[in-house]
């Protein structure tokens, strides 16, 4: 009798456990495998299934599970590459900026670096991990057939806000400029993802950019696609305000923001994606995003959250129509310790399934319940079917690796070109405060002040508004409505003042002449106007810091170079050693000194480190004799290369930043060789990081020295302070202790003119606060011989290099130290 229980036991735990069994395999039963993901692999053969699944659809979306995962990169770019090749897709929208990957678009196909400006414009997320190269570079060699745009409606990048800034003042005309820094500061804090919480400033913000809105509508010269292109922007700034000021968003933590605060982006971007169909309406869209975002809808999966939040798949099905478009979701099993796979869940269960990658068909779905929305959130179970259309799953998903794209110039530009040092060329350096003098200031009783008139030699009348200077200069005045002038000059006899004037001859004389002739004649001109140009400019601060901005590409070579550099640290290794740490090393800047913003993404250059020594600090702080050994540790390298000129269009050498700075012309400084140099002092009390390229600065005040002739930049300093509660790099600082320190950090740039261009001369940058306590650091840079050139090939923006040889003292004999 005991047996037989036994058995009708066991068998009814068969029954039981046969129909679970079933049931978690025939989640698989329909599954299609998936030979290969990576992108080197074009036989497309294991993705032949798609043709049926997606068949006539025009849209088709691939999302991904999370951001930042290498497997997910590539399998969803050997996907890109079979539609593009086998089902003729030619345009891709991509999470990122709508307004920067239009501009880098228009690069590319005016015949610029596919490669450079899709490293610019997409989100570094993607453009700084390995496993993403693959696409940028099968997109650059396809650029002929195969476009990338922007849905994101995130504000615009660091790379491309010079470009938006002039691109909006040619639209609405210079006559708007007051208007437009109201409006671009606005922008500047939308782009930071906050706005005022004050009523008056939404109000004033919509109203301004209603007004600009208007003026780019107006535009006689601009195309209807450009005029619609920046009035959709604008519409997106406008709806990004007001769910900045009213739900508070950019306030919100990991903890508080809900699903739901992303429905005005998602929206957003649904209408930017939507906008791109219809400009392109014969192109076949490939769309690249989260899956959260272009998953078709959310609210049928079992999360309370979801039921409020609409993605941006949802809109795009409620104006497409659900057949013309198709969403796919690519996820995968993960081990990784901030996001690890439920075993119970749908990538658990396939990674026992022996294969690499399978895809599964939303017709196919079984119940389940899977995290492909999100891996750092929990699984969800509920009716995915109408979230995706399919699910491409791999066996084992890893971090993407931290790699910067490697950009290979086809011509070398640099062949033959040659090699410029500071010893072949003569350099012009900023002399030191004994070697110079100061000859003109406000206050200075030893001016040279002429009076006098000008007029017209037949009429003998006064000629109203002439201009009076000395040429190459801002030095000067002009006539007034009588022909009467105040001229004030430093002291010479030998310098040459011109008289110019449209409609009559110009007249160079010198300063003992002028002097001595206090009514001058000019003859008139029967020349056309159209040659003649007006040169008179006031001599102010602001004045000079415009020509100093209208020189930079002139003065600061624009096309890559190499620098060899020396750079010294001196600082506590641990608490009881002062060391000394030397590294002699290439510096090759791809960009130049083109605008570029000094973060990932935006400079592009390269360091390679030849030798690096350190010694011992004696007590007592002599650095005379030290006693160097090889160092043979990495070097790690970002901010620290970066100067004044590299970082223009996050400082005053920005012309749309000029008016946050207060410019003040201190004194006309004359060098022994007899060179003009204006030198301006600047403060700002500006906060924002796009206004001095520094976190958490209190308050910024430095000065500029200037040459006269050029308006090339000869030396810059700057005192900045920092809040308390930042660091350098802008972590909080939670110490007591703390509270009565001034933090600052100090920075001294000067350049040396190599040829026709400035280069790096010198850096010190001293600060008294570091990674853990406020500690005195203080590093310098020492530039040698430049190279201009391009290389075959290089890899951009490393962030970690060894030296090449060991540490040799003869190398170091012939180099200078400061």
């Amino acid at each position: 009798m005991t047996d037989n229980k036994t058995i009708i036991s066991l068998l009814l735990s068969l029954f039981t456990i046969l129909p679970l069994a079933a049931q978690n395999t025939s989640q698989f039963e329909e599954l299609v495998e998936i030979k290969s993901i990576s992108p080197s692999d074009a036989n497309y053969q294991d993705l032949q299934f798609l043709k049926k699944e997606i068949g006539e659809t025009r849209v088709v979306a691939l999302g991904e599970a999370q951001h930042d995962f290498g497997e997910l990169y590539e399998a969803k770019t050997r996907v890109v590459q079979f539609l593009h090749e086998e089902m003729d897709f030619d345009l891709i929208l991509f999470e990122s900026g709508f307004y920067d990957l239009k501009k880098a678009h228009e690069a590319i196909q005016n015949g610029e670096s596919a490669k450079l400006h899709l490293g610019n414009s997409i989100f570094p997320i993607w453009t700084l991990r390995k496993e993403f190269h693959p696409f940028i570079n099968y997109v650059a060699s396809h650029k002929d057939s195969l476009g990338v745009l922007g849905f994101d409606s995130q504000a615009i990048g660091d790379d491309y806000i010079t470009d938006f800034e002039e691109d909006i003042l040619r639209l609405i005309g210079d006559d708007s400029e007051n208007v437009f820094y109201d409006w671009l500061e606005f922008v500047e804090v939308i782009s930071e993802f906050n706005f005022p919480d004050d009523l008056v400033s939404h109000l004033y913000f919509q109203k301004i950019n209603t007004q600009i809105k208007n003026r780019i509508q107006e535009n006689a010269v601009a195309t209807k696609a450009e005029k619609d292109f920046y009035i959709h922007l604008l519409d997106n700034l406008s709806l990004m305000a007001k769910d900045y000021y009213k739900n508070r968003t950019g306030d919100k933590t990991a903890e508080t923001f809900q699903a739901e605060d992303n429905n005005v982006r998602d929206r957003l971007m649904a209408e930017n994606t939507l906008f791109w169909l219809n400009r392109y309406p014969n192109k076949k869209v490939i769309l690249w995003g989260a899956t959260a975002h272009v998953a078709n809808q959310v609210g049928d999966l079992d999360e309370e959250e979801f039921k409020t939040f609409k993605p941006m798949g949802y809109h795009l099905n409620e104006s497409l129509g659900e057949e013309n478009i198709f969403t796919i979701g690519f996820t995968g099993f993960t081990t990784d310790s901030t996001c690890a796979s439920s075993p119970t869940s749908l990538e658990a269960k396939f990674t026992k399934e022996g294969k690499k990658a399978v895809y599964l068909s939303a017709k196919d779905f079984k119940p389940f319940n899977s995290h492909a929305l999100s891996l750092f959130d929990p699984n969800f179970e509920g009716k995915w079917e109408n979230v995706v259309d399919g699910l491409i799953l791999i066996d084992t998903l890893t971090r993407a690796t931290v790699s910067s794209i490697e950009l290979t110039v086809d011509t070398p530009k640099d062949a033959g070109s040659e090699k410029v040092t500071a010893s072949n060329v003569e350099s012009v350096e900023v002399k030191s405060d004994t070697a110079r003098y100061v000859i003109f200031n406000r206050e200075d009783e030893s001016l040279v002040k002429l009076k006098g008139k000008i007029r017209d030699k037949n009429s003998k009348e006064g000629i109203p508004y002439i201009n009076i200077g000395i040429p190459n200069t801002l030095l000067g005045t002009s006539t007034n409505t009588k022909g009467e002038y105040v001229l004030q000059l430093p002291k010479g006899e030998n310098r040459t003042i011109r008289i110019s004037s449209i409609g009559y001859m110009p007249l160079e004389l010198s300063v003992k002449q002028f002097k001595e002739n206090p009514v001058i004649e000019l003859e008139p001109s029967i020349r056309e106007l159209t040659e003649i140009t007006v040169t008179d400019k006031p001599l102010t601060a602001k004045a000079i810091m415009k020509q100093v901005i209208k020189n930079i590409p002139n003065n600061f070579i624009q096309t890559p170079f190499s620098q060899s550099k020396i750079i010294r640290f001196r600082g506590w290794v641990d608490s009881l050693t002062f060391k000394q740490r030397e590294v002699l090393f290439n510096d090759y800047d791809l960009n130049g000194y083109q605008k570029a913003k000094v973060h990932a993404g935006g400079k592009k250059r390269s360091i390679t480190v030849k030798q690096s020594r350190i010694a011992d600090v004696p007590k007592g702080r002599d650095f005379t004799n030290l006693a160097f050994e090889n160092d043979s540790r990495d070097f790690s390298w970002a901010w620290m290369f970066y100067d004044a000129v590299d970082a223009q269009k996050r400082n005053f050498l920005n012309k749309a930043n000029l008016r946050k700075y207060d410019f003040e012309l201190e004194e006309i400084i004359e060098s022994e060789d007899g060179e003009l140099q204006y030198l301006i002092l600047f403060k700002t009390d500006a906060k924002s990081i796009r206004t001095t390229n520094l976190l958490g600065v209190k308050e910024l005040r430095g000065s500029i020295l200037i040459n006269a002739s050029d308006f090339g930049i000869e030396r810059v300093e700057y005192l900045a302070f920092v809040d308390k509660a930042y660091r350098m790099w802008g972590n909080v600082l939670n110490r007591k202790e703390l509270s009565d320190i001034v933090f600052y950090k100090k920075v001294v740039t000067t350049y040396k003119k190599v040829g026709n261009h400035y280069f790096l001369d010198h850096k010190l940058f001293q600060t008294n606060f570091d990674k853990h306590l406020p500690i005195h650091i203080f590093h310098e840079i020492i530039g040698l011989d430049v190279q201009v050139g391009e290389k075959d090939s290089v890899i951009i923006n490393q962030r970690k290099v060894y030296p090449q040889e060991e540490y040799n003292p003869k190398d170091w004999e012939h180099l200078p130290s400061k």
